[in-house]
């Protein structure tokens, strides 16, 4: 089961990661840089930054404890300077831009609303309230808060099995990873992309099934 949680969890990453992608290549197109695998990479990292909280809690407890949107990396008064600060001095205009457009997708992904977010606190440290245009509440009523204590039930039977959240996003994420890989390869490699990736989706889907059945 621990490598069903590990493809859980890349499932999960893979619209955050598959936009940071396609932002560092709409970045270069504008600029004309030449885009790389390692500009792939590092839009990816960045973009998914922001969980990074998550790591942390597999360290310490080796589980998803909490509201990890309560850590320091969730708050965007906070994490977005800082971000472009690092950016900026680290790769310069074009890195700075970059990473706050980046972390701040993955903000957004994150607002409880339509994007599917469980809530997060945008005015911190002046409000603790998670905002969206949709809803505003206290990190207790949440998402994200009322998920405390069954993340990883939650978390299985929306991506180890299809749902709206699931295909939704992983189709997004799809297509944007493949328009990148054909832009850095071909049409064709970007296509074959996509059917990897879908075949790779189903089989978890179906070891998942599987797995389940058993269970009963």
């Amino acid at each position: 089961m621990k490598i069903l949680y590990l493809f859980r969890n890349a499932l999960i990453a893979f619209l955050d990661f598959s936009v940071g992608i396609f932002v560092v290549l709409a970045g270069s197109l504008v600029t004309g840089r030449e885009a790389s695998i390692v500009y792939y990479i590092i839009g990816g990292a960045l973009a998914l930054a922001p969980d990074f909280d998550v790591f942390y809690m597999y360290l310490k407890r080796g589980k998803i404890y909490g509201d990890h949107h309560q850590y320091f990396t969730h708050r965007p008064m906070v994490g977005l300077p800082l971000a472009a600060l690092i950016g900026f001095a680290i790769g310069g205009l074009f890195w700075g831009v970059m990473t706050i457009i980046c972390i701040f997708w993955h903000y957004i992904h994150d607002t409880e609303g339509p994007t599917g977010g469980g809530g997060i606190a945008w005015f911190w440290p002046f409000s603790e309230k998670y905002r969206s245009p949709w809803k505003t509440s206290s990190p207790e009523k949440s998402l994200s808060g009322q998920a405390i204590g069954r993340q990883d039930k939650l978390l299985d039977s929306e991506w180890l099995a299809p749902s709206a959240k699931s295909v939704s996003e992983l189709a997004t994420g799809t297509m944007l990873f493949s328009v990148a890989a054909g832009n850095l390869f071909n049409w064709l490699i970007g296509t074959v992309c996509a059917m990897i990736i879908w075949l790779g989706i189903a089989s978890v889907w179906s070891a998942y099934s599987k797995f389940k059945a058993r269970s009963l």
